[in-house]
């Protein structure tokens, strides 16, 4: 059985109008054409030097785009498609009626490809009782939360793995930062990922540090179910019983365990 909940961190950003599809497909690192009502996709806002604006679930409707987005950095998402409207045929606005809504159950909790979300309307019944079901789901698919786990213009597309989630359209065309997250792209190694770790103690703080010997490589900001989410330098991550891993700042040991894609880039070297 699937379970609804509302998100209360995220709003819903639409952009309507005939040229909303090519309006927003010029500026979102993921492609906003060809899609039907109903489809979604995943993608962000960067600045001109490609760091992350907002992270956004792209959900067609019947007149345009619904953006789920952090609800802390969506007066600042509108504001900047108001700069690039032009004359461009769109109306942007946020709608107060629109909510967004977490899906979970059972075998999503133990999935790697994480919850699904969907735009509901305020009123629609929700079970709050599952929000930790559906946080648990996230942070085992190594799904960053904007306002959780990164904030607004402080990390690169692939510093929460966005090239791993397809949120980024490498083929598309041009998007506001492709140069500089193209030129990361063609690096041989990215060295800063977010990576899911099995934790061997409860954490009482968040975010808290990770270490390697006496160098600070990360910091954990979820936790779920005995996992967690950190973004940390891969490189400097050390490998014990044949599993990269580091340590909290207790001493305690964290191995990392997912996402699949991290694991073979490490195993890669």
């Amino acid at each position: 059985m699937t379970h609804s909940v509302c998100l209360p961190s995220r709003l819903v950003l639409c952009v309507e109008g005939p040229d909303a599809d090519t309006f927003l497909n010029g500026l979102l690192t993921q492609s906003t054409l060809g899609m039907a009502h109903g489809d979604k996709r995943y993608g962000a806002l960067l600045t001109p030097q490609g760091r992350v604006i907002a992270d956004m679930h792209i959900h067609r409707s019947k007149l345009g785009f619904d953006l789920d987005c952090a609800q802390l950095v969506a007066p600042e998402v509108e504001r900047r498609l108001r700069l690039f409207k032009l004359r461009s045929r769109v109306t942007i606005f946020t709608d107060p009626s629109k909510i967004v809504l977490g899906l979970t159950d059972e075998e999503a909790k133990e999935s790697s490809t994480g919850p699904e979300r969907s735009i509901g309307r305020a009123g629609d019944p929700v079970e709050p009782a599952f929000l930790p079901s559906f946080e648990s789901a996230r942070i085992r698919a190594g799904w960053s939360e904007q306002g959780v786990d990164f904030g607004v213009e402080d990390v690169y597309p692939s510093d929460i793995n966005m090239d791993f989630l397809d949120g980024v359209d490498f083929k598309k065309g041009c998007f506001v930062g492709q140069e500089v997250v193209s030129r990361m792209k063609r690096r041989t190694n990215v060295r800063r990922r977010t990576a899911v770790l099995r934790l061997s103690t409860d954490l009482k703080e968040l975010p808290s540090p990770l270490f390697v010997g006496e160098e600070e490589i990360g910091a954990i900001t979820s936790t779920a179910d005995g996992l967690a989410l950190a973004r940390l330098r891969t490189d400097r991550l050390t490998i014990k019983d044949g599993l990269p891993c580091c340590e909290t700042s207790g001493g305690h040991l964290a191995v990392v365990v997912g996402p699949s894609e991290l694991l073979l880039e490490l195993a890669k070297g």
